[in-house]
C-alpha cells in the first residue's frame, strides 16, 4: 500500500466513523460488534489486515478458536464490553471504532485497552457473536442496514 492508499484509507475509516455517529442513535451501546465485523468484512474484501478484538479485562477473542469452541459458545469466552477493529495500514496497526482512528491500542470511544495484534477474531466469527448472542442496551437493531449503506459508502 502506497502513503497516499494509507492516507485516504484513514481518512475514509475517520469520515465512516464521524459518519455513523452522526446518523446511528447509540452506536457504541450495544452495536459495536455488528459494525466491527461489517468493517472487519469490506477491510478484507480490500485486502486491508484487520481483525476485531475487545477490552484486554477479559481473555483475547482468539482464544475460543485455539480451544474449538463452537461459535454459538463463544459468548462464554468473549467479552461483550466493547469490541474494536485493529487495522494494519502499511506497517502500523490502528485501533479503530467509531469515535476514532489511533496507533495506540486504546478504544476510542471508551479510552479503555484493546488485546494486540494476533489475539482477535476475523469478521465472520464477529458476525458469528453478534447473531448467536444477546447484545443491547441502548442500540436499536433496525438501524443495521444503515450502518451497513455508511459501510458500503466509504470503504467500498
Amino acid at each position: 500500500m502506497t502513503v497516499d492508499q494509507c492516507a485516504k484509507l484513514k481518512a475514509r475509516l475517520t469520515a465512516l466513523g464521524e459518519a455513523i455517529n452522526a446518523e446511528v442513535y447509540a452506536p457504541n451501546y450495544g452495536g459495536c460488534c455488528i459494525i466491527a465485523a461489517l468493517v472487519a468484512e469490506a477491510l478484507e474484501k480490500l485486502g486491508v489486515p484487520c481483525e476485531v478484538t475487545t477490552t484486554t479485562w477479559n481473555d483475547p477473542p482468539a482464544k475460543p478458536r485455539r480451544m474449538n469452541v463452537p461459535i454459538h459458545e463463544w459468548g462464554k469466552y468473549v467479552s461483550r464490553c466493547h469490541l474494536v477493529v485493529l487495522v494494519k495500514i502499511g506497517r502500523t496497526v490502528y485501533t479503530w471504532d467509531s469515535k476514532g482512528l489511533t496507533t495506540r491500542r486504546i478504544m476510542p470511544a471508551f479510552n479503555i485497552p484493546a488485546h494486540s495484534w494476533g489475539r482477535g477474531m476475523n469478521s465472520a466469527e464477529a458476525r458469528a457473536l453478534y447473531d448467536t448472542h444477546g447484545w443491547n442496551s441502548e442500540f436499536d437493531t433496525d438501524q443495521i442496514p444503515l450502518i451497513e449503506e455508511l459501510v458500503h459508502e466509504y470503504l467500498h
